[in-house]
């Protein structure tokens, strides 16, 4: 007997943000729009991409994650109206929420209004590891969050590191699926034309190697070693280096200060591009010898990766736990933990075409084979299926 298609509601502030967030929350759900088990996907519809609600707040004498927290609270008092209503006028079989502070504590309140619909929670990172690491009684507080993930009867994670983490303070484990980032091949994919323009706008010709990074730039990433590694080197001798950045966010003017400060190493060798459209991605990459992506977290899963790959570009990624659970050093990319070994790294890729080329070649055959958005839907559609054929 054939399966009934399913019924999907996505919930997902990120889809209508300005941040990366939003590239994974829309080709995700493009993904799962047209994939063949799927009957009706929709979006709950969210006119604009809401601020904090720090002005709420502002006037209370309160520690900055205090405030921050209770700002997530007020959002959710706001949106769980608004998702509530949508879910009564539709019939759904599961809904999809990509996890927040505000959209956790809705789990409760959905449970109690729909009962006969199943919750899916996609994480990507936990709240009072990332956002809010510095609060009173954290150990408390990540509990208190696994306690509520557990009220749905999927948990995506975004690495199996990160699963590890949410296991270790209470998270049910037969509720987890593990399901990396991924790609859209159609957007990011090798372009010589591309190339060529935007380094001949820049001033870059072919005699230079052109090392860049794209995406946010969140302190943790810790950009401005990069500025400095790239200075080192150029002051060093390694004259034929330049840098391209495209992107913004809260380090955004320490990695301005740190180029105006190595001027004098980075004069005609640096490019900052500042936030870029997702469309202009493509182009931007293009550019690119050596893509670079070498500071993270040890539980993300870095999407510029995969979109670097994608492009067909030998990539610097970091050895870091996520990392390590899709990609192998020497084989898709190579892994650094520190800028010494990023200089290395930078060397060792400028002076041999041969294996950037291997690199970006295997890199991208990989990623289109294992990590597009396509497989991505495919992974969590299935399992969705047998869940409520189990049930």
């Amino acid at each position: 007997m054939e399966r009934r298609r399913l019924r999907v509601c996505y919930f997902s502030e990120a889809y209508y943000a300005g941040h990366g967030g939003r590239t994974h929350a829309r080709e995700f759900f493009g993904a799962l729009e047209r994939h063949p088990a799927v009957s009706t996907a929709a979006v709950v519809p969210l006119d604009v991409a809401p601020k904090r609600e720090g002005t709420a707040i502002a006037g209370l004498r309160l520690p900055y994650h205090w405030r921050l927290f209770a700002s997530f609270w007020l959002r959710g008092t706001k949106y769980y109206p608004r998702l509530r209503a949508y879910l009564q006028r539709r019939a759904f079989d599961w809904l999809i929420l990509r996890a927040t502070a505000y959209s956790t504590l809705m789990l409760s309140l959905l449970q109690r209004d729909f009962p006969t619909l199943r919750l899916a929670l996609e994480v990507n990172a936990s709240l009072f590891v990332e956002e809010l690491h510095a609060i009173p009684l954290r150990r408390a507080f990540r509990r208190f969050e696994a306690m509520q993930f557990n009220r749905a009867e999927r948990v995506i994670c975004v690495s199996q590191a990160l699963s590890e983490m949410l296991c270790e303070v209470g998270l049910d484990r037969r509720r987890l699926l593990v399901c990396h980032n991924g790609v859209n091949p159609e957007q990011f994919f090798p372009d010589p034309a591309a190339r060529a323009a935007l380094r001949g706008a820049l001033g870059f010709g072919d005699d230079r190697i052109v090392l860049g990074y794209l995406g946010g730039m969140e302190r943790f990433r810790d950009l401005p070693l990069l500025v400095d590694a790239v200075a080192d080197m150029r002051a060093a001798g390694a004259r034929h280096l330049a840098l391209i950045f495209a992107g913004d966010g809260d380090d955004g003017p320490a990695v301005r200060a740190r180029i105006d400060a190595r001027r004098a190493d980075l004069e005609g060798a640096v490019a900052f591009l500042g936030w870029l459209p997702y469309e202009r991605g493509r182009a931007t990459v293009a550019a690119f010898d050596i893509a670079l992506f070498p500071f993270s977290q040890q539980y993300g899963s870095p999407q510029k990766l995969f979109e670097y790959l994608a492009a067909g570009k030998a990539v610097i990624g970091p050895d870091v736990a996520a990392v390590r659970e899709v990609f192998r050093d020497g084989e898709q990319m190579l892994l650094v933990r520190d800028v010494g070994q990023l200089k290395l790294a930078i060397a060792r890729l400028a002076a041999d075409p041969g294996l950037r080329q291997r690199l970006g070649e295997r890199g991208r055959a990989d990623v289109l084979t294992r990590h597009t958005w396509s497989a991505v839907a495919e992974r969590i559609v299935s399992s969705l299926a047998e869940d409520r054929c189990a049930s």
